[in-house]
């Protein structure tokens, strides 16, 4: 149960606090409450009246922020010794505010910016403005996330994840432990795994828009010792807040989503152990389409938009530990991915889409600590990609067309990272990724409007690395300073949309060069009033070469990926504060200064001036939160509540090159609140409460609206 595993941290963390008061003389204050021990002060003594004091003793004054451990470098360490900026989430923070899909963490992640699509698999991110400036699909990803260390695939990232006991934002290149795409950073999310005992819990949401969720989770083992278990299974539906203006004012329709996964943790011996993952995912979305600018959430029916989407993916990682200080991973992840939908772009132009996407990922990894080096902690490793998609495509009303073909892409990667202890307080940290891709493609559009036939059959190779140097310098326990030079890169590639010869003109669309990011990065993390008070601070420089930015004509619907040069600088300030055993107060705040770094010619769409701001990148964004905590102990000795304020905003930003088609800036305010028992929780709910009405996404001269107000309810049982 959450609440139990919360309050056995915060005693631990109690007793050895209250062991240290006591060794250095606790002041008077202390001594009321604490009970006194005997003038024998020998350490043995110490420890066995400590061990027979009361349990009040143990948790005597003690108030501070949880420690916070991480796997952003595929080890287990303190977040102190990282020397990368990292936004963690962990599992209380998921569970009172109920996150579980991909912008819930953007938000609460200074720099982290999304703009999303009405169908997931074309929603683009972009950290510190670097990636995914423009929607862009399967060619355009700089971001990358990896669940329980399998990677997920591009068109997946804009999804739930559920059952989550933490979540690493990592910002700035990434690539040398998490790929390709992960040129402008990563996210890091682990998964609840099975129990060794008996769990189960039930949770039900009721929500205004007709929104309705169930969730039910049964953990524990299956042969004691030997093998644990656990399956989740999740069921949630909403309306769509778009209207249809032209017929009878109703709502477009709804989203239905069912999610079933069930987890496997086998321990053959005490070296080796294997955690195997299958889930299925099921998506049915009727808002499937983008609202008329003017009419803010208004939709002028064509055609019923729609989203079909199953996924069905197998994740397994398999641990040997070879000796106490070497250890031998083994990592899969299979995803099979099903899309079937109609993208009404506007009323003149409208496409349904069968789509088919097959993506294998293989990775073998030593990690290691050599004392014989120094105490050198390494990671090296090997991995394979393989990308399989299968269109088959059929535009009407404007333009009549059908596309119809494949394109498979293979990757495959020897990657390294190290850390080695200079001194007593400077580590230095040296990573490289070597990667060589291949992407082919072979497509045939059927123009009926044009009367012509065209295919497009193609293939390239691409080399490219990534790298990373960084110096961590720890001078005190609560204190590091961390520079790095890190260098980014995503391939290059074919479109997927052929418009070229969907509109009109029988020859292939351009493809696009290889991007490269050099970023230059200094930071400080540290802890202070006894570990009450958290503070991280950044400030970068990023310079891109051959940015891929995609432009679109709105008149013909004509699109082509050009290359770039861009730039990039900033700084990211965090911090958090428990001011005593109620009050948690936390804010976050981002500079982004992201521009072109040389005119761009976008051809039918004019020019672009250098120093135009890039898309999707507000100059500031904040976020800030309130908590005030409290026990119940009328109701029960394990009674307690908390009452929660979020506040997230940003200032304007831009939808396209030319810096003419702005989303307003906005601030939204989330109220919760609630109490929680070992055996039940329950919480109510009011997100975005002054119903601020702002744009998620902006693209083809149309728009997708922000969620509207919503209040609801959220109950658990646990057993």
């Amino acid at each position: 149960m959450r609440s139990g595993r919360f309050t056995k941290v915060l005693g631990s963390v109690a007793s050895t606090c209250a062991f240290i008061a006591v060794a250095a003389n606790s002041s008077s204050a202390q001594e009321d409450v604490v009970p006194r021990l005997s003038v024998d002060t020998s350490e043995e003594t110490a420890r066995e009246e400590l061990a027979q004091a009361p349990e009040e003793f143990a948790q005597a004054n003690v108030i501070r922020l949880d420690e916070i451990e991480v796997t952003a470098r595929r080890r287990v360490e303190d977040i102190q010794d990282v020397p990368i900026s990292i936004t963690t989430v962990t599992e209380a923070d998921i569970v009172e505010n109920d996150l579980e899909d991909f912008d819930d963490f953007i938000e609460i992640t200074p720099g982290f910016n999304a703009l999303l699509s009405p169908n997931s698999f074309t929603s683009s991110f972009n950290v510190r403005g670097v990636g995914s400036v423009v929607p862009g699909g399967f060619e355009d990803g700089s971001v990358s996330a990896y669940v329980d260390g399998v990677p997920v695939p591009l068109s997946q990232l804009d999804t739930y994840y559920l059952d989550i006991q933490q979540v690493e934002v990592l910002r700035g290149p990434q690539g040398t432990l998490y790929g390709k795409t992960a040129q402008a950073g990563a996210v890091n999310i682990t998964t609840i795994g099975p129990s060794d005992v008996f769990e189960a819990s039930l949770t039900g949401t009721i929500a205004t828009n007709d929104t309705y969720g169930i969730t039910g989770v049964v953990s524990g083992p299956i042969v004691d010792g030997r093998l644990n278990g656990r399956l989740l299974m999740n069921a949630e539906t909403e309306d769509s807040f778009i209207r249809v203006v032209n017929e009878d004012d109703r709502s477009l329709g709804h989203d239905r989503r069912l999610v079933v996964r069930g987890t496997l943790e086998a321990f053959w011996t005490e070296r080796l152990n294997t955690r195997l993952s299958l889930s299925y995912d099921r998506l049915d979305n009727d808002d499937n389409a983008l609202a008329d600018l003017d009419l803010y959430n208004g939709f002028i029916l064509t055609d019923e938009p729609f989203e079909d989407i199953t996924n069905i993916s197998l994740g397994t990682t398999t641990q040997y530990d070879i000796t106490d200080d070497i250890g031998l991973s083994f990592v899969t992840g299979v995803n099979w991915i099903d899309q079937d939908f109609a993208f009404v772009q506007s009323p003149v132009q409208t496409a349904r889409l069968d789509d088919l996407e097959i993506q294998v990922n293989q990775e073998v990894r030593l990690d290691g600590l050599s004392e014989d080096l120094g105490g050198l902690a390494w990671t090296t490793g090997l991995f394979f990609n393989y990308f399989y998609r299968d269109v088959n495509q059929i535009g009407a009303s404007q333009f009549v067309f059908s596309d119809i073909g494949d394109q498979v892409n293979t990757a495959q990667a020897i990657f390294g990272e190290g850390t080695l202890p200079l001194t007593d307080t400077l580590d230095a940290t040296l990573g490289l990724r070597v990667q060589r891709d291949k992407r082919t493609v072979d497509h045939t559009v059927t123009n009926f409007t044009s009367d012509f036939v065209h295919r497009m059959d193609d293939a390239e190779v691409f080399l490219g690395w990534n790298g990373r140097f960084a110096l961590t310098y720890r001078p005190t326990e609560t204190d590091t300073l961390f520079a790095s030079i890190s260098r980014g890169y995503k391939t290059g590639g074919f479109q997927s949309n052929h418009s070229t010869a969907i509109t009109g003109t029988p020859a292939d669309s351009p493809g696009f060069e290889s991007t490269s990011s050099l970023a230059y990065e200094i930071g400080y993390r540290g802890f202070f009033l006894d570990n009450r008070l958290s503070f991280d601070a950044s400030v970068y420089y990023i310079d891109t070469t051959d940015e891929q930015v995609l432009g679109i004509d709105v008149a013909t619907f004509q699109s082509a990926f050009f290359n770039v040069d861009a730039r990039s600088m900033g700084f990211e300030l965090a911090s958090r504060l428990q001011l005593d055993e109620h009050w948690q107060i936390g804010a976050g705040v981002a500079y982004t200064d992201a521009t072109l770094a040389e005119e761009l010619d976008l051809g039918f769409l004019g020019v672009a001036e250098e120093d135009s701001r890039l898309t999707n990148v507000p100059r500031w964004s904040y976020n800030g939160f309130v908590r005030y905590g409290f026990d119940l102990p009328m109701l029960g000795d394990d009674m307690s509540g908390f009452i929660r304020t979020d506040v997230v905003g940003q200032t304007r930003r831009f939808f396209e090159l030319g810096n003419s088609f702005v989303g307003d800036a906005f601030v939204t305010v989330d109220l919760r609140a609630g109490i929680e028992t070992d055996r039940f929780s329950i919480s109510t709910f009011a997100t975005n409460v002054t119903d601020e009405r702002y744009l998620a996404t902006g693209f083809f001269g149309r728009v997708l609206p922000a969620d509207e107000r919503q209040i609801g309810l959220t109950a658990s049982v646990y057993f």
